[in-house]
C-alpha cells in the first residue's frame, strides 16, 4: 500500500460533510456538526494518491490542556498503519505546544496508543476540572450531540466502554 502523505490542511465542504458521514456510521465517536468541526480549527489529514483517508484533530481545551478530540479514518483503510501516524502526529503537536494531554477513545487500538505514551487511565469523575468542565460543556452544548448519543446507544447495544486519559504535562 502506498504510504498516506499527513499534512495540516482545512477541510473542504465536501470532505467536511464525508466526515459527518462517517462519524454517524462508527460507535466510537459521539457525533460532531459541520460548524463544530469547523470551530475546531485546522487537523491533520492523510491521503493516499489525493484520496482523503482519515483525519486528526488536536485541539486546545484551555491554556494547559489540549484534547485530541477526533481521531478518524475510514473503514476501507483502517489497520494499515494511518490511524497511528495521525495519531503520533497530532501527539507531537500537543508535547510541542507544552500542553497536558486528554483523549477519550474506546476503539482498542487508539486505548493501546494511549497507554504506550503512559497516559493515566481516569473515570469521567476523576479528570482534572479544567477538563471536567470542557467536556460537560462541549457534551451538552449540542442537541445534535446529545441526539447521537442516544441514537448509538440504540444502534449499536453492547459497544465499548469509554477509556478516559490524561498525561499532564508534569506528572502530579
Amino acid at each position: 500500500m502506498t504510504q498516506p502523505r499527513i499534512e495540516k490542511r482545512l477541510l473542504t465542504k465536501t470532505e467536511i460533510t464525508s466526515l459527518v458521514d462517517g462519524i454517524k456510521n462508527t460507535v466510537n465517536i459521539t457525533g460532531f456538526t459541520k460548524n463544530e468541526l469547523k470551530s475546531f480549527g485546522v487537523p491533520y489529514v492523510a491521503e493516499i494518491n489525493g484520496k482523503l483517508v482519515g483525519v486528526a484533530y488536536a485541539t486546545p481545551l484551555s491554556k494547559d490542556w489540549s484534547e485530541l478530540a477526533i481521531l478518524f479514518i475510514w473503514p476501507e483503510f483502517r489497520g494499515k498503519g494511518i490511524g497511528t501516524a495521525l495519531f503520533e502526529t497530532a501527539w507531537r503537536e500537543m508535547v510541542a505546544n507544552h500542553q497536558s494531554i486528554y483523549i477519550v477513545s474506546r476503539t482498542k487500538s487508539v486505548i493501546e496508543l494511549m497507554q504506550s505514551k503512559g497516559m493515566k487511565f481516569v473515570g469521567l469523575i476523576n479528570l482534572p476540572w479544567s477538563v471536567k468542565r470542557d467536556v460537560i460543556y462541549y457534551a451538552l452544548k449540542s442537541i445534535y450531540r446529545i441526539k447521537e448519543f442516544v441514537r448509538k446507544l440504540i444502534v449499536f447495544p453492547g459497544a465499548p466502554a469509554y477509556h478516559y486519559a490524561i498525561k499532564p504535562l508534569h506528572d502530579e
